[in-house]
């Protein structure tokens, strides 16, 4: 038992091995320019460093400020972080992007992680529709938004949110339960060449009212029990 417990705390997104791709953590890795964050460095050792050079649309750091825990926080209206394109996704047949977060408004559609040109790529977003809202995931090819998974909710709490793309089907979780699922028309991500954005789609372009605290990419779609482990990592990180 206390082996079992060990090897539970001392779990971290590295443990994944070669399919974890990045890796950021607010408590680890930040450049700041006075409150706010300039650079934030990937721990997976991939190199896809997060920055903005605007210091205007740079997100602010909060040493406690996700259930009293370090989080990058995007204010909605200019902050957004950028690196560039993630090829090692291009083509990939499956993929995970986890994040702890929590909104902190839900009054518009707004980009949680965004890398897609017309109808590729993915799109990892907190939806808006009155009176409903909630999260969506999608692996994107020739459908576009028609292969999205996504599911209703209105909670500003603390959530480790989870999109997957696996066995070409597009999953969106919260916590360790699946929320929502669909089929996709192709079996692998379609290439492009945009860069990753963290915070919104683009400069200017719905962006994130946003606490995040850790941030997650896979290049596999992993295994049910790697996913389980991600999935416990980031909610006990995040104090959930």
């Amino acid at each position: 038992m206390l082996s079992r417990l060990w090897q539970a705390q001392s779990w971290t997104p590295k443990t994944l091995g070669s399919d974890l791709l990045s890796w950021w953590r607010a408590d680890a890795g930040i450049t700041l320019n006075g409150s706010n964050v300039s650079a934030w460095a990937d721990q997976s050792g991939n190199g896809k460093t997060l920055a903005q050079s605007t210091a205007a649309n740079q997100p602010l750091f909060e040493a406690a400020g996700l259930n009293g825990f370090a989080c990058v926080t995007f204010n909605g209206t200019t902050n957004i972080l950028s690196t560039s394109h993630l090829t090692e996704l291009d083509g990939a047949t499956g993929m995970v992007i986890a994040a702890s977060l929590q909104p902190t408004s839900r009054t518009n559609y707004w980009a949680i992680a965004y890398m897609r040109s017309s109808s590729d790529g993915f799109v990892f977003d907190s939806i808006f529709s009155s009176p409903s809202s909630g999260w969506r995931y999608g692996q994107l090819a020739t459908n576009g938004f028609g292969q999205t998974a996504a599911y209703t909710t209105s909670s500003l709490l603390p959530a480790v949110v989870t999109g997957r793309f696996l066995s070409s089907k597009n999953y969106i979780y919260t916590g360790q339960t699946s929320q929502a699922s669909t089929a996709t028309s192709s079996a692998t991500i379609a290439a492009n060449v945009q860069p990753l954005y963290v915070g919104g789609r683009a400069p200017g372009t719905s962006l994130a009212p946003l606490k995040i605290r850790e941030l997650v990419i896979c290049k596999t779609g992993l295994t049910d029990n790697q996913l389980a482990s991600l999935q416990v990592y980031l909610a006990r990180q995040s104090g959930q």
